[in-house]
């Protein structure tokens, strides 16, 4: 099962009267497996944050160097010194190790459970112990399915509501079975529903740094865009072979470029008269293409909403054009590969820009960047 996707997010709520999360995430994409890592600082404040982020650094930084987990592990037990009041690691943490073909290695020190769901169903993990260094390791082999769902999660998630709704704390068996709930929806949705429902039981005070780290398995996706002529109108037809030539979902981007397509397919372009939007120019339809939207107001608007969702983690309507590409974008692409014309259009040709920079190119360039911070796998090719 090498055509997996990692869908990853993680939400945190930072105690109240303090400024820094004392909760640290750090997510690495590695050619042949994906890595989670959660840490979470004795107390709160500057040096639970200082603790929890020098934690995930050590951990990923010797994990993108090639270090096998045993040694990542026992140099970072070695590293954290021990609270000699509470007699507890000043900082605890979890890793979760993803491979291509769906085998995953979990360890955890001092720190809640794994969340394990898989068709809004818990599924219980077999953890083994370890001790390194003279620390108790607990780890887990196993292996996942596209739909499954794992959540890493800081003890504020366990203890929110403690003394009011619950006078022990939410609990684990609480937290995993809303997680189990809302886990149809993507990483980011399910961790920013948990989070929210955590602000609630602390009654909009956290009491304790609250984090929620979910990575979900998908099966790869791929999304074509292909918007702007080629800057030579003889490779009209080398542009959109390679636009085409893929087996996933195609859109356009473009009048200019849809009535290439069009012309070199064959295909009869039909505009659609019908104004969702009056600021957002209405979609068209080209037979074998799945969305063809305008050019510039609609990629504008969708760099605009890629952004408003990874504040929010709510997905737009999808009423418009922008609407729905955004959509796309992100709940249907796991992979994007860009097909750009550098042919330059004086009408959307910024005057304050160098003259090979038009408009469209830098709103690419941000959709570009922003796919990539979302974890996608990007490819562009300029024509």
């Amino acid at each position: 099962m090498s055509d997996i996707y990692i869908d990853a997010a993680y939400s945190s709520l930072i105690k109240y009267n303090e400024e820094l999360c004392g909760d640290h995430v750090e997510i690495i994409r590695r050619p042949d497996s994906f890595i989670l890592v959660l840490s979470d600082g004795l107390g709160s404040g500057v040096k639970a944050n200082i603790l929890s982020t020098i934690t995930c650094k050590i951990i990923s930084t010797m994990m993108m160097g090639g270090a096998d987990l045993e040694d990542t592990v026992e140099t970072v037990v070695n590293t954290l010194p021990v609270c000699q009041v509470r007699k507890v690691a000043y900082s605890t943490f979890s890793i979760i190790k993803v491979y291509n073909d769906g085998r995953v290695c979990l360890t955890e020190f001092d720190s809640p459970p794994c969340i394990f769901v898989r068709n809004r169903q818990l599924v219980k993990i077999e953890y083994e112990n370890r001790s390194i260094c003279g620390h108790n390791i607990k780890q887990s082999h196993f292996s996942v399915l596209p739909g499954d769902m794992l959540v890493l999660i800081s003890d504020g998630v366990i203890y929110s509501g403690l003394g009011s709704a619950y006078p022990l704390g939410w609990g684990i068996k609480n937290a995993s079975e809303y997680i189990a709930g809302c886990s149809a929806g993507s990483a980011k949705e399910s961790t920013d529903a948990l989070c929210d429902k955590c602000r609630s039981l602390y009654g909009g005070r956290p009491g304790d740094d609250t984090t929620a780290a979910a990575i979900k398995i998908q099966l790869i996706k791929s999304v074509s865009l292909f918007s702007g002529p080629p800057i030579n109108p003889a490779d009209d037809e080398r542009i959109i072979r390679d636009f085409l030539s893929a087996d996933d979902t195609k859109v356009i981007c473009g009048g200019s470029s849809a009535k290439i397509a069009a012309r070199v397919m064959g295909k009869e372009l039909m505009p659609s008269l019908e104004y969702v939007d009056p600021q957002i120019p209405p979609t068209a339809t080209l037979e074998g293409i799945d969305l063809v939207t305008e050019g510039v107001l609609t990629l504008k608007r969708t760099v605009e909403l890629i952004r408003d969702y990874r504040k929010s983690g709510k997905l737009p309507e999808g009423k418009n054009a922008a609407e729905k590409l955004t959509r796309l974008l992100l709940a249907e692409c796991t992979n994007l590969n860009l097909f750009i014309g550098i042919q330059k259009n004086p009408a959307h040709t910024d005057s304050d820009l160098s003259g090979d920079l038009g408009l469209r190119m830098l709103i690419l360039n941000d959709l570009y960047k922003l796919m990539q911070q979302l974890g996608k796998t990007v490819t562009r090719k300029y024509y």
